[in-house]
């Protein structure tokens, strides 16, 4: 009886888990998982932007690819931590201040479904050449500006005079970067064509299965950069199920466990 309530316990949690709203659209996207700290493309920051920019119109080439975007962080479990000061609010406290970053390319909110609730997108303008920007999740928005609408506001990564650097240009909806386990952490977004750094992973939407695209994206890379590794590539939903991968073991040996109790008593 204990055996069968825990296995009943554990597939119910599992399921509520896999049902929770992670705030974007899971399906039809592949990540693409890059390792580009370990190589030359690291020691060459400023060549990034017009690597990322052929890149994705590369990928965008093929049949059934919808949308192409490149980003610092991996999902789930992003965990690039920052500050964020508000320019002309010294006195907001110090906890208030902290939640999440990622350097986003352009169309990444839309390959990840990502809704865009205020204000504007990033865009190909939105380079070293230009002010730099920022979008905020609504969480990160409210705990910086309350009801207040954050457009047109400056923020930075210190106290002042670090506080004037970054305009608010956008927000957009929460969105659980960390896992269906956590609850969607504040995070500000930032154009990584502003400050170029190596991606982690590359996120394409596609329309149709994900099943043939694989090869095709491996291809696709390996023609345009030969020494790029590309460590995996994995439906995005699939990468939310592997973090609920102790409550599924545990609802599967305790499900075998009773069948097999079960099985004993039968044949005594």
């Amino acid at each position: 009886l204990l055996l069968l309530s825990g296995a009943v316990l554990f597939a119910q949690t599992l399921r509520n888990l896999s049902r929770v709203d992670a705030g974007m659209d899971r399906d039809h996207v592949l990540t693409v998982h890059v390792d580009m700290r370990n190589t030359g493309f690291a020691e060459h920051q400023n060549n990034l932007p017009s690597f990322y920019d052929t890149l994705i119109q590369q990928l965008q080439a093929l049949p059934m690819v919808r949308e192409v975007a490149v980003h610092m962080c991996t999902i789930p479990n992003c965990g690039w931590n920052t500050a964020v000061h508000v320019f002309g609010r010294p006195d907001i406290a110090e906890s208030q201040l902290h939640g999440e970053e990622d350097r986003v390319g352009v169309g990444y909110f839309r390959a990840l479904g990502i809704p865009l609730l205020q204000g504007r997108d990033f865009s190909k303008e939105d380079n070293d050449r230009s002010q730099q920007v920022a979008i905020l999740s609504l969480s990160y928005a409210r705990k910086l500006f309350g009801d207040e609408s954050p457009l047109g506001r400056w923020v930075g990564y210190s106290a002042p005079p670090g506080d004037h650097q970054f305009l608010v240009v956008g927000v957009v909806a929460d969105a659980r970067v960390d896992g269906l386990r956590s609850e969607a952490p504040p995070v500000a977004y930032f154009p990584i064509d502003q400050r170029p750094m190596p991606v982690s992973s590359v996120e394409v939407r596609v329309r149709g299965p994900l099943s043939s695209l694989p090869a095709e994206i491996r291809q696709s890379l390996y023609k345009l950069a030969p020494a790029l590794p590309v460590t995996e590539i994995v439906p995005l939903d699939l990468e939310f199920d592997d973090g609920l991968s102790t409550e599924a073991l545990l609802a599967r040996l305790t499900s075998i466990f009773e069948i097999g109790r079960a099985s004993c008593r039968e044949r005594v």
